[in-house]
């Protein structure tokens, strides 16, 4: 049995810190990385043992980069997750096209919001 992309986002967003709601922004790129490929987390590959989607949470997302951030790596099948605390996010060069914002803190104001470039999705 495979999650939904709602499942998913809810096992995502059980990792951000409870004191921290108001602050974070929290993305989730919905392609699944095959079993076997790689990531780049904080400029370190890390080999996906599963199939996996990315979460990310910006836990401070007015500051410059790095600082600290989290990466939630769902398997879309079984919902068994991992978290990676970090410093960077995954999309300093470009965003994934089909990045999602699942949610956005109070406290965080729009032009903290990292939202894909249309003419890299193209």
């Amino acid at each position: 049995m495979s999650l939904s992309q709602a499942e998913i986002a809810e096992v995502v967003l059980a990792q951000v810190p409870e004191a921290r709601r108001a602050q974070p922004v929290v993305y989730l790129d919905p392609a699944v990385k095959a079993a076997g490929s790689e990531i780049e987390i904080d400029y370190k590959k890390v080999r996906l043992e599963a199939p996996t989607i990315v979460g990310f949470i910006d836990l401070e997302p007015e500051m410059n980069w790095g600082h600290p951030c989290r990466y939630v790596l769902v398997n879309p099948e079984s919902g068994q997750h991992r978290e990676i605390d970090a410093h960077f996010p995954p999309f300093l060069r470009a965003s994934p096209p089909d990045l999602i914002v699942l949610f956005k803190g109070d406290e965080v104001p729009d032009w903290a919001v990292n939202k894909p470039n249309p003419a890299k999705s193209q």
